[in-house]
């Protein structure tokens, strides 16, 4: 999914997210930077997933936000979206998406099946759906391989 898509489907949730496009739009070539440098979502949490207020790099990766309390990276060589601890030998801790496109493509997924998710309250059929939602991001992501990230973020592992 391209980034003005996402920003377009955040605001039709139940309550909206709304997020603002700055002036200055550029583009970067990758859709998580262009997220994060020409939009005004460093405020906005999806759940455990926040987005930095600017993408911040080096020569291999592109920080662009964190997951609970790691870093949420782009690898500059692969494309792929991974998790990584604050160590200095960049751990990492989670693959989560082939590429930027399909980490939107997944995203959107686990914020609309959040946001029906409410008032609901946590039981044994609410990790079974959670699960499935999980293996279904991870498939959208580009593969089985992703799916230990997906289950963390929609928190079925408590089973």
């Amino acid at each position: 999914m391209k980034t003005e898509e996402f920003v377009a489907k955040l605001a039709t949730l139940n309550p909206p997210i709304t997020v603002e496009k700055y002036n200055d739009y550029e583009d970067f070539g990758d859709q998580l930077v262009n997220l994060v440098m020409n939009y005004d979502i460093g405020e906005v949490e999806l759940g455990d997933v926040g987005f930095a207020d600017e993408a911040m790099g080096d020569e291999d990766t592109y920080e662009v936000g964190m997951f609970e309390e790691k870093f949420l990276i782009i690898d500059r060589n692969t494309g792929e979206i991974r998790v990584e601890d604050d160590d200095e030998a960049g751990t990492i801790v989670y693959s989560c998406a082939e590429n930027s496109e399909k980490f939107l493509d997944a995203t959107w997924e686990v914020v609309q099946y959040l946001s029906k998710q409410l008032d609901e309250t946590l039981d044994d059929s609410t990790l079974d759906d959670h699960e499935e939602v999980a293996m279904k991001c991870a498939k959208i992501a580009g593969s089985e391989d992703f799916f230990a990230f997906y289950v963390d973020w929609l928190n079925c592992y408590e089973k």
